[in-house]
């Protein structure tokens, strides 16, 4: 099908489904996603969306409701929006994008989905080709999709523009070398590359403006996202991921213990550095003398590296802030095997 005429066979699908219908069926999906997924709640970065998606939303042409994020804690870079408007960004993804323009791009790409009903679309296209054989369904289906995607590519970069972001600085690739670096960059940059030839076939205009006053504080705003990835990607086994999400959480919030603590837990269980792994502990006591899973930490870390002495020190202050705390019997025999 055309491009220009997704719109049109959206519109035309809804005399195929009910409105009613298509909610019920979009409830339903995701009761069972939320089974399958953990949703991060954090009220500051839930404003902060929901800022960027009001501030979007004052240019959409539309009498549905206004759209609406969550993030979902998930390493995997991934953006979906349901029929009823509930956009599901990972963190995976937020954690792939460097400024708010690319998140804008996102968050705009995703609200043209919903504004121009295209899973509504795709549901009663599949529907009209069922004669077909299936190798001609998926055929059929994929390039509907494909021309679902530039559609909205197209008019999510107007939309953004429309809202005061910047096209071009959402457009620019990710370095993919160096260390932290993962092939799921590479994905994002080619997804961008995508974006980047549909912003170079619109007709230049003033939109340049837009790219005049940036947000540098933009890290900030969507740290708790930054956090919640590394952990997931921890989870995950996705090394280079969680370090370069800490790394970006500690750039702006250096004075969380538990931030170094986990620093230091990816770079222990990723093999790569103990250097990193001791310091990062180490860090989490300056930060907090409390932090009893540190002193822990590191106990291990000096007894397998035969310091006894300092592992045995470690393990004691563990056990003394401590003394009822279920882990001692453990601690206990490792401080037996300091003494002999």
């Amino acid at each position: 099908m055309a491009c220009s005429g997704i719109a049109h066979a959206a519109e035309h699908a809804l005399g195929d489904i009910s409105e009613h219908e298509v909610q019920q069926l979009s409830v339903r999906a995701q009761m069972e996603k939320m089974r399958r997924v953990i949703l991060l709640q954090h009220a500051g970065l839930a404003l902060y969306l929901d800022n960027l998606i009001s501030r979007l939303w004052t240019h959409v042409d539309s009498d549905r409701p206004m759209a609406r994020v969550y993030v979902v804690e998930d390493a995997v870079a991934g953006a979906h929006t349901f029929p009823d408007g509930a956009i599901y960004l990972t963190t995976g993804m937020m954690a792939h994008t460097q400024n708010e323009d690319q998140l804008a791009m996102i968050l705009s790409h995703e609200i043209i989905h919903y504004k121009r009903r295209h899973a509504l679309a795709a549901l009663n296209h599949s529907r009209s080709t069922a004669p077909l054989n299936p190798g001609e369904i998926r055929q059929d289906l994929a390039m509907f999709l494909h021309a679902a995607e530039q559609e909205a590519d197209r008019e999510g970069l107007v939309l953004m523009q429309q809202a005061g972001f910047c096209a071009q600085t959402a457009v620019s690739r990710v370095d993919a070398s160096g260390d932290g670096r993962t092939k799921g960059v590479v994905a994002f940059n080619q997804r961008l590359a995508q974006v980047k030839r549909a912003l170079d076939q619109m007709p230049a205009g003033d939109a340049d403006r837009n790219c005049q006053n940036r947000v540098p504080e933009y890290d900030f705003y969507i740290a708790p996202a930054l956090l919640a990835n590394a952990r997931s990607a921890t989870r995950q086994g996705a090394w280079e991921q969680a370090s370069e999400s800490i790394q970006r959480y500690i750039a702006i919030r250096a004075d969380d213990p538990q931030a170094y603590y986990l620093q230091g837990d990816i770079a222990y269980r990723s093999g790569k550095r103990s250097d990193l792994t001791i310091s990062s502990f180490q860090k989490a006591i300056d930060l907090d003398r409390s932090f009893i899973p540190a002193y822990r930490a590191l106990g291990f870390m000096h007894f397998k590296a035969g310091r006894l002495q300092d592992a045995r020190s470690y393990f004691e202050t563990s056990l003394a802030l401590a003394p009822h705390a279920d882990e001692n019997d453990y601690i206990r025999g490792y401080l037996q095997l300091c003494s002999e």
